[in-house]
């Protein structure tokens, strides 16, 4: 319709005009139609840069430092001395470390001391109720004949089932360790293997 009237004008000159104004008219909506896809690539690009920051929050340690466990960050190889392990064991020791971990709710590690027929070995646990945690303790002790002491932590029992070996097992809130000996004559050490566990019992 509109070529048609151009055709038939009165006036040509205006045809020019006319087909100027199209013209600009086509470029523009040229334009605007260009425009349309920058919006659509502008909003693409969000979701893609927060995809890439996904795995830095879920490469974030787990677990509640909050919450604190009590043996958290504990090196079990520091929880007695050099002097206080020279009252059981005879000679320099090696160490043998299992580091603290956590599976679950409960926590454990354990550090080993030997030298030649020595050994002294401190393994700690915390995470279970105190109820179980004792049930725990006291059932190994139990078995192997051992008796109640006194005076360490909330409940703690010493326990020897053959001659070249001794364990005290202590139970403070919802932490237990033992400390076991192992070496000729070390079932009649009570007294010094009481005081490595006292010793260990004022560090956790």
């Amino acid at each position: 319709m509109t070529l048609r009237w151009l055709r038939t004008a009165a006036v040509p000159v205006l045809a020019p005009s006319v087909v100027v104004l199209l013209v600009a008219a086509g470029t523009a909506g040229c334009s605007s139609g260009a425009a349309t896809p920058s919006p659509t690539g502008a909003a693409q690009t969000t979701p893609v840069a927060d995809t890439t920051g996904t795995p830095t929050t879920a490469g974030t340690p787990t677990g509640n430092p909050a919450g604190g466990n009590p043996f958290a960050g504990i090196d079990p190889c520091k929880l007695l001395t050099a002097t206080e392990l020279g009252m059981v064991i005879r000679g320099t020791p090696k160490t043998t470390v299992t580091p603290i971990e956590t599976q679950g709710d409960v926590t454990q590690g354990s550090c080993d001391w030997h030298a030649d027929l020595d050994d002294v070995q401190v393994y700690v646990e915390s995470g279970l109720p105190p109820d179980q945690l004792a049930l725990s303790f006291a059932a190994e002790s139990n078995d192997a004949g051992g008796k109640t002491i006194a005076g360490l932590g909330d409940k703690a029992w010493v326990f020897s089932d053959i001659p070249v070996d001794i364990q005290v097992d202590v139970i403070t809130g919802d932490v237990g360790f033992y400390v076991e000996v192992n070496r000729p004559g070390a079932s009649g050490m009570e007294a010094p293997v009481l005081a490595l566990a006292n010793a260990v019992l004022g560090r956790v």
